[in-house]
């Protein structure tokens, strides 16, 4: 998902997804933030700030930033099971269903785990 053509923004999402890793959320925010200055529809800038939202709590905006970087770039299959996972607690149960399907179909092995869980939240309802 890195835009190899602009040196900068692939510094940026680089930087970005880096501090995440390593649990810098200020510094991973921050990185997205200057990368969505530079593209406003950048996937890894949302994914970024998707997960950051989601570890938040704030399910809304973790939507929507995860639907935007899944539009830019479809077919990521970690985007489309945080999507999954956003959903989920969202109380969308048959979105997050799907999700964790497509997921696990673009060979995600935690698609499939979640949509097992999933499947199992589900029984008796």
């Amino acid at each position: 998902m890195v835009n190899t053509r602009d040196p900068e923004a692939q510094r940026l999402a680089l930087a970005a997804m880096q501090a995440l890793s390593r649990g810098d959320k200020a510094a991973a925010a921050g990185f997205a933030r200057q990368l969505l200055l530079r593209r406003a529809t950048d996937p890894n800038a949302h994914q970024v700030l998707g997960v950051l939202a989601l570890e938040a709590g704030d399910l809304a905006a973790a939507r929507r930033h995860l639907e935007t970087a899944n539009s830019a770039a479809p077919n990521q299959a970690q985007t489309i099971n945080t999507l999954g996972v956003a959903l989920r607690r969202q109380g969308e149960t048959e979105a997050a269903r799907r999700a964790f399907a497509a997921a696990r179909a673009l060979g995600l092995i935690g698609g499939s785990r979640n949509l097992v869980v999933t499947s199992v939240l589900n029984v008796g309802r």
